[in-house]
C-alpha cells in the first residue's frame, strides 16, 4: 500500500486504468474499462454508472496512463498524522464517534 501512496503512477493494476473515449459524434467520455469485445465497450464512471458504447461509435480509446490518486498525498503531514492515516487504512471497522 505504501508504494502506491508514495508514487501512485509507479504501477497501475489492471482494472484501475482510467480511459478516455472520443466518439464519432464529438462526445468525450472517461472511466474505467469494464468490458470490451468486438461489439461493445463498457466504461464505469467515477460515480459508478456504466456507459455502454457500440464499437462503431468510438473514434479513439486511450488509456490515461496515470493514477487518479493524487501525488504528494503525504506531504505536510506530521509524524502523528502519518501514524493516524495508516492506522485508519489498516482498520477493518468503520470509525465512529
Amino acid at each position: 500500500m505504501l508504494p502506491s501512496i508514495i508514487n501512485p503512477n509507479a504501477e497501475i493494476r489492471e482494472g484501475f486504468e482510467y480511459t478516455m473515449v472520443h466518439t464519432n459524434d464529438g462526445r468525450t467520455l472517461s472511466g474505467f474499462l469494464v468490458e470490451s469485445d468486438a461489439q461493445t465497450t463498457t466504461l464505469r464512471g467515477l460515480e459508478g454508472g456504466d456507459s455502454v458504447l457500440r464499437r462503431s461509435e468510438i473514434k479513439s480509446l486511450t488509456p490515461i496512463g496515470h493514477s487518479l490518486m493524487p501525488e504528494g498525498l503525504l506531504e505536510g503531514l506530521s509524524e502523528k498524522d502519518l501514524r493516524d492515516f495508516f492506522a485508519y487504512l489498516r482498520s477493518s471497522q468503520p470509525i465512529t464517534r
